[in-house]
């Protein structure tokens, strides 16, 4: 197995745990926002956050696996690589910044389930925070592209 093949895998590695962070967050996510009680969104918050773990994991590894490849060949000069790297790295600032409320609607969540008080209102409206849900499909749009810039390779 060369240093290439060795870093194809951990970059391949990377990507599907990163993948399956994000569907694992974005999914229970969505299905939190339309359950009605807190006991309920805060199960399924605390599957998002194990998503959202999941991911960053991935990410790091994807992306150390991502250069060890570049390196060997020889493709940091590529733009459309410069440019993956740059879609990457805001995908996971805007991924950490839209999580923010949605970590607020879990904490909330799980105070009002175990009877220690919040206000249910409150936590809907963390949930469906329009900032924050903008902010993570975009998160998520440059992940894809990311993915999309990857496999074409365009000669930007």
């Amino acid at each position: 197995m060369t240093a290439e093949h060795i870093g194809l895998l951990i970059h391949l590695l990377g990507a599907f745990a990163f993948v399956a962070g994000v569907v694992t967050a974005g999914v229970s996510f969505e299905v939190a926002r339309r359950r009605h009680t807190a006991l309920e969104v805060a199960a399924l918050l605390r599957a998002a956050r194990i998503g959202a773990v999941v991911a960053g994991i991935g990410g790091a590894v994807l992306l150390l696996g991502g250069l060890w490849l570049a390196g060997d060949l020889n493709l940091y000069r590529t733009r459309w690589l410069q440019a993956s790297v740059l879609a990457f790295l805001l995908s996971l600032l805007l991924g950490m910044a839209g999580g923010r409320r949605p970590k607020q609607a879990r904490e909330m969540a799980q105070r009002i389930a175990s009877g220690g008080g919040g206000d249910v209102d409150e936590m809907r409206r963390l949930l469906n925070d329009r900032a924050a849900l903008v902010t993570n499909w975009i998160a998520a749009v440059l992940a894809l592209a990311v993915l999309v810039l990857m496999i074409w390779q365009p000669a930007l």
